[in-house]
């Protein structure tokens, strides 16, 4: 029931990302529906926390992942793969934490699919936008 509620949720951002992207056609503009997509994508993972201090370690694991993403530098536009590769490798090896890599990757794909690998700016910007998107999800928790 959870994959479904984040698999709807993904989809509609995404698909509200697609009609706002034909209206004005720009990366930097779009960005504004990262954080909302973000933070919903995380609350799965708050959802499995067993008690507070739970949430609360699971908030620290998110920010840890937030200053990593916040930390890279790439000579290209990073591919999807490396994004993917990027998040899984800072976070445990569980189905909830998985289905966020994937989904945190797929958001990152889905916002810089436009750009070109000489646009290292803008899709490193996405990626600052998704990691104070992740900040902002745990600062209840924290």
């Amino acid at each position: 029931m959870k994959k479904l509620i984040l698999s709807a949720a993904i989809c509609l951002s995404l698909a509200s990302c697609s009609t706002y992207r034909k209206a004005v056609n720009s990366v930097d503009e779009n960005q504004a529906l990262v954080g909302p997509t973000i933070v919903l994508v995380t609350s799965v993972v708050f959802e499995k926390a067993v008690d507070d201090a739970d949430k609360m370690d699971k908030a620290l694991i998110i920010k840890k992942l937030a200053d990593k993403i916040v930390e890279v530098s790439f000579s290209k536009k990073p591919t999807k793969e490396e994004i993917a590769v990027l998040i899984a490798s800072n976070l445990p090896d569980k189905s909830h934490w998985t289905l966020l890599a994937s989904s945190l990757s797929e958001v990152y794909a889905k916002y810089t699919e436009k750009l070109t690998d000489e646009d290292v700016e803008k899709s490193l910007a996405v990626l600052k936008n998704i990691a104070a998107s992740l900040s902002l999800a745990t600062q209840r928790y924290l």
